[in-house]
Protein backbone atom coordinates (compact mmCIF):
# COMPACT_ATOMS: atom_id res chain seq x y z
CA UNK A 1 0.00 0.00 0.00
CA UNK A 2 1.49 3.32 -1.13
CA UNK A 3 0.29 6.51 0.55
CA UNK A 4 1.45 10.02 -0.38
CA UNK A 5 -0.45 12.92 1.19
CA UNK A 6 2.19 15.57 0.59
CA UNK A 7 2.13 17.91 -2.41
CA UNK A 8 5.31 18.24 -4.41
CA UNK A 9 7.49 21.33 -4.13
CA UNK A 10 7.52 23.82 -7.00
CA UNK A 11 10.08 26.56 -7.43
CA UNK A 12 10.75 29.02 -10.24
CA UNK A 13 13.92 30.82 -11.17
CA UNK A 14 14.79 33.23 -13.97
CA UNK A 15 17.05 31.73 -16.61
CA UNK A 16 18.99 35.00 -16.86
CA UNK A 17 20.12 37.45 -14.20
CA UNK A 18 19.13 41.12 -14.10
CA UNK A 19 21.79 43.79 -14.46
CA UNK A 20 23.68 45.19 -11.49
CA UNK A 21 20.82 47.59 -10.74
CA UNK A 22 18.29 44.74 -10.65
CA UNK A 23 16.60 45.54 -13.98
CA UNK A 24 15.85 43.66 -17.18
CA UNK A 25 15.23 45.39 -20.50
CA UNK A 26 13.41 42.48 -22.21
CA UNK A 27 11.31 39.38 -21.53
CA UNK A 28 12.25 37.24 -18.53
CA UNK A 29 12.01 33.44 -18.84
CA UNK A 30 11.25 31.53 -15.64
CA UNK A 31 12.13 27.85 -15.41
CA UNK A 32 10.14 25.69 -12.99
CA UNK A 33 11.59 22.87 -10.91
CA UNK A 34 9.23 20.35 -9.26
CA UNK A 35 10.27 17.68 -6.77
CA UNK A 36 8.41 14.95 -4.87
CA UNK A 37 10.01 12.49 -2.47
CA UNK A 38 7.28 9.87 -2.46
CA UNK A 39 5.04 9.22 -5.44
CA UNK A 40 7.15 11.35 -7.71
CA UNK A 41 6.16 14.18 -10.03
CA UNK A 42 3.59 13.40 -12.70
CA UNK A 43 5.54 14.35 -15.87
CA UNK A 44 2.32 15.21 -17.68
CA UNK A 45 1.77 18.10 -15.26
CA UNK A 46 5.34 19.42 -15.22
CA UNK A 47 4.90 23.14 -16.09
CA UNK A 48 6.60 24.68 -19.09
CA UNK A 49 8.73 27.79 -18.73
CA UNK A 50 6.85 31.01 -18.07
CA UNK A 51 7.66 34.26 -19.90
CA UNK A 52 7.26 37.56 -18.08
CA UNK A 53 6.41 40.39 -20.48
CA UNK A 54 5.44 44.04 -20.22
CA UNK A 55 7.04 46.81 -18.21
CA UNK A 56 7.02 47.56 -14.51
CA UNK A 57 8.92 47.31 -11.25
CA UNK A 58 7.05 44.30 -9.78
CA UNK A 59 6.04 41.89 -12.54
CA UNK A 60 5.32 38.19 -12.11
CA UNK A 61 4.50 34.93 -13.84
CA UNK A 62 0.99 34.30 -12.63
CA UNK A 63 0.13 30.99 -10.97
CA UNK A 64 1.34 27.62 -12.27
CA UNK A 65 0.73 24.16 -10.86
CA UNK A 66 2.18 20.66 -10.79
CA UNK A 67 0.89 17.33 -9.44
CA UNK A 68 2.53 14.21 -8.13
CA UNK A 69 1.50 10.70 -9.15
CA UNK A 70 -0.73 10.46 -6.09
CA UNK A 71 -2.73 13.47 -7.27
CA UNK A 72 -1.44 16.03 -4.77
CA UNK A 73 -1.22 19.46 -6.42
CA UNK A 74 1.22 22.29 -5.73
CA UNK A 75 0.76 25.85 -6.97
CA UNK A 76 3.31 28.64 -7.15
CA UNK A 77 4.10 31.96 -8.78
CA UNK A 78 7.26 34.00 -9.16
CA UNK A 79 7.25 37.76 -8.92
CA UNK A 80 9.37 40.81 -8.20
CA UNK A 81 10.80 41.19 -11.70
CA UNK A 82 11.69 44.69 -12.90
CA UNK A 83 11.52 45.29 -16.65
CA UNK A 84 12.13 48.60 -18.42
CA UNK A 85 12.05 48.45 -22.22
CA UNK A 86 11.81 52.19 -22.92
CA UNK A 87 14.80 54.43 -23.56
CA UNK A 88 15.17 57.59 -21.48
CA UNK A 89 14.07 60.90 -22.96
CA UNK A 90 16.56 63.71 -23.63
CA UNK A 91 15.56 67.36 -23.87
CA UNK A 92 17.86 70.27 -24.56
CA UNK A 93 17.98 73.99 -25.16
CA UNK A 94 20.12 77.09 -24.83
CA UNK A 95 20.54 78.36 -21.27
CA UNK A 96 20.10 81.97 -22.43
CA UNK A 97 17.77 83.72 -24.86
CA UNK A 98 18.85 85.42 -28.11
CA UNK A 99 17.98 89.03 -28.80
CA UNK A 100 14.70 90.03 -30.42
CA UNK A 101 16.19 89.39 -33.87
CA UNK A 102 17.09 85.82 -32.89
CA UNK A 103 20.86 86.33 -32.60
CA UNK A 104 23.47 85.77 -29.90
CA UNK A 105 26.57 87.96 -29.71
CA UNK A 106 28.79 85.35 -28.04
CA UNK A 107 29.12 81.70 -27.16
CA UNK A 108 25.98 79.74 -26.34
CA UNK A 109 25.67 76.98 -23.74
CA UNK A 110 23.18 74.23 -24.57
CA UNK A 111 22.05 72.22 -21.55
CA UNK A 112 20.52 68.74 -21.67
CA UNK A 113 18.17 67.03 -19.21
CA UNK A 114 17.01 63.41 -19.06
CA UNK A 115 13.95 61.65 -17.68
CA UNK A 116 13.00 58.00 -17.31
CA UNK A 117 9.65 56.88 -15.92
CA UNK A 118 10.72 53.44 -14.68
CA UNK A 119 14.27 52.49 -13.81
CA UNK A 120 15.60 56.05 -13.65
CA UNK A 121 18.45 57.81 -15.42
CA UNK A 122 21.92 56.31 -15.15
CA UNK A 123 23.73 58.69 -17.51
CA UNK A 124 22.74 62.03 -19.04
CA UNK A 125 24.84 64.03 -21.54
CA UNK A 126 26.87 67.03 -20.42
CA UNK A 127 26.26 70.57 -21.62
CA UNK A 128 27.66 71.61 -24.99
CA UNK A 129 29.08 75.03 -25.90
CA UNK A 130 28.82 76.68 -29.33
CA UNK A 131 31.29 79.51 -29.95
CA UNK A 132 31.66 79.75 -33.74
CA UNK A 133 29.96 82.52 -35.70
CA UNK A 134 27.21 81.45 -38.07
CA UNK A 135 23.49 81.14 -38.67
CA UNK A 136 21.36 78.05 -38.12
CA UNK A 137 23.96 76.17 -36.11
CA UNK A 138 23.16 72.95 -34.25
CA UNK A 139 24.73 70.75 -31.62
CA UNK A 140 24.14 67.08 -30.85
CA UNK A 141 24.47 65.64 -27.38
CA UNK A 142 26.01 62.37 -26.32
CA UNK A 143 23.69 59.43 -25.69
CA UNK A 144 21.74 58.81 -22.47
CA UNK A 145 21.22 55.56 -20.58
CA UNK A 146 18.72 54.38 -17.98
CA UNK A 147 19.30 52.00 -15.08
CA UNK A 148 18.03 49.07 -17.15
CA UNK A 149 20.67 49.67 -19.82
CA UNK A 150 18.40 51.17 -22.49
CA UNK A 151 20.32 53.76 -24.51
CA UNK A 152 18.83 56.81 -26.19
CA UNK A 153 20.68 58.42 -29.11
CA UNK A 154 21.90 61.98 -28.76
CA UNK A 155 19.46 64.89 -29.04
CA UNK A 156 20.05 67.65 -31.61
CA UNK A 157 19.33 71.29 -30.77
CA UNK A 158 19.40 73.57 -33.80
CA UNK A 159 18.50 77.03 -34.99
CA UNK A 160 21.25 78.81 -33.06
CA UNK A 161 22.54 82.04 -34.60
CA UNK A 162 25.80 83.55 -33.34
CA UNK A 163 27.38 86.80 -34.54
CA UNK A 164 30.29 87.89 -32.39
CA UNK A 165 31.84 90.21 -34.98
CA UNK A 166 31.01 93.90 -35.22
CA UNK A 167 30.09 95.31 -38.64
CA UNK A 168 32.65 97.54 -40.36
CA UNK A 169 31.88 101.15 -41.32
CA UNK A 170 33.63 103.21 -43.97
CA UNK A 171 33.44 106.98 -44.41
CA UNK A 172 33.64 108.73 -47.81
CA UNK A 173 34.32 112.45 -47.62
CA UNK A 174 32.58 114.05 -50.58
CA UNK A 175 33.84 117.56 -51.10
CA UNK A 176 36.08 119.69 -53.30
CA UNK A 177 39.59 118.90 -52.19
CA UNK A 178 42.93 120.63 -52.51
CA UNK A 179 45.97 118.65 -51.45
CA UNK A 180 43.65 116.25 -49.64
CA UNK A 181 41.85 118.99 -47.75
CA UNK A 182 38.20 119.91 -48.23
CA UNK A 183 37.67 123.50 -49.29
CA UNK A 184 34.54 125.44 -48.67
CA UNK A 185 32.30 125.72 -45.60
CA UNK A 186 30.76 122.21 -45.67
CA UNK A 187 31.57 118.63 -46.55
CA UNK A 188 29.38 115.57 -46.98
CA UNK A 189 30.47 112.37 -45.26
CA UNK A 190 28.82 109.22 -46.59
CA UNK A 191 28.83 106.35 -44.08
CA UNK A 192 28.46 102.76 -45.30
CA UNK A 193 28.43 99.68 -43.08
CA UNK A 194 28.71 96.01 -43.93
CA UNK A 195 28.51 92.88 -41.81
CA UNK A 196 30.36 89.64 -42.41
CA UNK A 197 28.76 87.36 -45.00
CA UNK A 198 26.13 85.07 -43.54
CA UNK A 199 25.88 86.82 -40.20
CA UNK A 200 23.19 89.04 -38.73
CA UNK A 201 23.53 92.06 -41.04
CA UNK A 202 23.60 95.77 -40.28
CA UNK A 203 20.70 97.05 -38.20
CA UNK A 204 21.65 100.72 -37.85
CA UNK A 205 24.50 103.22 -38.01
CA UNK A 206 25.32 105.35 -34.98
CA UNK A 207 27.34 108.51 -35.48
CA UNK A 208 28.00 111.96 -34.09
CA UNK A 209 29.10 115.24 -35.69
CA UNK A 210 31.86 117.30 -34.07
CA UNK A 211 31.59 115.25 -30.85
CA UNK A 212 27.92 116.09 -30.58
CA UNK A 213 25.07 113.87 -29.44
CA UNK A 214 24.94 110.37 -30.86
CA UNK A 215 22.53 109.97 -33.73
CA UNK A 216 21.05 106.74 -35.03
CA UNK A 217 19.90 105.97 -38.54
CA UNK A 218 18.30 102.68 -39.64
CA UNK A 219 19.97 100.70 -42.38
CA UNK A 220 23.49 100.27 -43.71
CA UNK A 221 24.23 103.69 -45.16
CA UNK A 222 23.94 107.37 -44.23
Amino acid sequence: INIDKTAPTLQGAATTAPNAAGWYKGDVTVDWTAEDGLAGVDPATDPANSVVEGEGDDLGTGEVSVADKAGNVAKASKGGFKIDRTTPAISGGATTQPNTAGWYSGEVTVAFACTDALSGVARCPDNEVLSDNGAGQSVKSESAEDMAGNTAPGETVGGINIDGLAPQTTADNQCTKTNGWCTGSTANVVLASADQTGLSGVKEIRYSVNDGAEQVVEGASK
